[in-house]
């Protein structure tokens, strides 16, 4: 190959997400194994060379984040020992994304703290989804990649109502391309898409153009706590209409799930969410469960154990997605042009 043998190896917290990349790919995942000692240290053991080979590691850095943090760092100065042509990082989802800036005096700035170690320790190119707050990519003196999931979400949006709703729980054919305008904006025509604050109003923007005759509505809220929102004003109308909101991660669900029944008292036919990260810590699943929603559409930039699933969610998988983009940054290819 002109640009080096491609291998990815998966850390402990993307595995399903890394085989569903190599089977897109027509692959294998490199044999790594990764050891914890009984004081929590963790050690790393590359069962094959990659020595002249360009490496991609997928590792979300999700809680337990510290620890998983702790692991990507240590495979990539694995790599780079063994005289790995190139590292590449994806995160999926990419922790400490939230402090990109001083809010109070003497705050860290933890996102590019992150970022500084990555790239000290070896990442030679990062590739992530949604992230939290944009402005990390500026946090990186080298190449970086930040992908988009709403299409996508909103594609699994359109089937799950051209199928009335009866669709499978875990979706890994939903296309990441831009589908026929007719099904879009059929969907788009009975849907009002929500931003669940300003800061979220682009993406949600976004999705509203995209479903072509989408309704557009805003949440005016503030909010109390980290984990906790005050919903003043709904600025747009959701009467009479179906609403989806958009959101980058749900964690606690403490700002998605109020906005389920202020809508409902608006007068909103259904409620959909349509969320990137299901961080899901704390009650969230329970709380999630018994929100309401007619469904809640995730992907699987972090996996979701059986236990953490139930009747009403819907992962959307970015596998092929994913696949698709280290195929072409692997061959020095645009990843505009799949658009």
């Amino acid at each position: 190959m002109p640009y080096g043998e491609l291998k990815i190896f998966a850390g402990s917290a993307s595995k399903q997400l890394a085989q569903e990349v190599v089977d897109f790919l027509d692959s294998k995942l490199g044999q790594m194994d990764i050891i914890r000692f009984s004081d929590g240290e963790v050690d790393v053991n590359i069962k094959e060379s990659v020595r002249g080979k360009n490496i991609f590691i997928i590792q979300s850095t999700c809680p337990p984040a510290n620890e998983n943090i702790m692991e990507l760092l240590i495979v990539i100065d694995a790599m780079h020992r063994n005289d790995a042509r190139k590292v590449y990082v994806v995160t999926p989802y990419y922790g400490y994304s939230r402090k990109e800036r001083k809010t109070k005096p003497r705050d860290p700035i933890s996102g590019k703290m992150v970022a500084d170690i990555l790239t000290t320790v070896g990442a030679e190119q990062m590739l992530f989804f949604d992230l939290h707050t944009t402005a990390l990519e500026g946090f990186f003196n080298i190449p970086t990649t930040h992908l988009g999931t709403t299409q996508i979400l909103a594609n699994a949006f359109i089937h799950y109502k051209e199928n009335i709703g009866k669709v499978k729980p875990y979706l890994k054919d939903i296309p990441f391309k831009k589908i026929s305008e007719e099904r879009r904006f059929k969907v788009g025509e009975e849907t009002v898409v929500v931003a669940p604050d300003v800061g979220g109003a682009r993406r949600a923007r976004d999705v509203a153009r995209y479903l072509g005759r989408a309704h557009f509505a805003i949440i005016e809220k503030r909010r109390p706590t980290n984990d906790s929102t005050e919903v003043l004003n709904i600025i747009g109308d959701v009467n009479g209409l179906e609403a989806i909101i958009i959101d980058d991660m749900i964690s606690t669900g403490g700002t998605m799930i109020p906005l389920v029944k202020i809508l409902r008292e608006r007068g909103a036919k259904k409620v959909y969410g349509a969320v990137t990260h299901p961080v899901f810590v704390g009650n969230a699943v329970k709380n999630l469960q018994d929100a309401g929603f007619d469904a809640l559409f995730v992907t699987n930039t972090i996996h979701l154990p059986e236990e953490k699933r139930w009747k009403g969610l819907h992962i959307v998988s970015v596998g092929d997605f994913l696949a698709a983009m280290i195929h072409r940054i692997h061959e020095h290819r645009s990843v505009s042009e799949l658009f």
